[in-house]
């Protein structure tokens, strides 16, 4: 539907201002009988989402199963997967190397290049390819000192979630 609306739109933006434009376009959203805040519906499903993800965030970082228990390099995925000590502190990171926040970036990161969205413009493909990149970025940071369970769980979902999409797309 964004593909049909969006060039109508950008013509009423270049060519009228003011309440006159803002008019034309709820016509345009009424026309193709479409709510103006149709975008906002993955948002809302967001919203959903997100305390049922913090909740299992708080579950896998306080469950007593995973204190001394060990996964391949991993020593204790309670902790984070520490490989070797650092000779300095890093704020935010601290004085660790971790492999596991390298190896969740790069499954998002491959995830990234080959998303594609067929009933989108290439415009709009680009922007939601940048706004994926930065979001590789923010969890980096955010996830890096998280015990080794969650960013394995994280890595993990993001692995299947693009297994899943490739496999839906044939």
């Amino acid at each position: 539907m964004q593909a049909v609306l969006a060039p109508e739109i950008s013509h009423i933006k270049a060519h009228y201002r003011g309440e006159e434009a803002h008019n034309l376009i709820l016509e345009a959203y009424k026309k193709y009988g479409v709510s103006p805040f149709y975008t906002l519906k993955p948002l809302l499903v967001s919203f959903l989402q997100v305390p049922i993800l913090v909740a299992v965030f708080n579950a896998l970082g306080e469950m007593p199963q995973f204190t001394g228990s060990s996964f391949l390099w991993i020593t204790d995925l309670a902790y984070p997967d520490r490989v070797f000590l650092l000779p300095w502190q890093m704020p935010m990171f601290g004085d660790s190397f971790n492999v596991l926040p390298f190896v969740m970036s790069f499954v998002a990161l491959f995830s990234t290049i080959i998303f594609q969205n067929q009933y989108a413009p290439t415009t709009e493909v680009k922007q939601q390819k940048r706004n994926l990149y930065l979001m590789v970025l923010v969890f980096f940071v955010l996830f890096y000192p998280f015990p080794a369970v969650m960013v394995l769980y994280w890595a993990l979902a993001n692995i299947l979630q693009t297994v899943q999409q490739q496999i839906i797309k044939i």
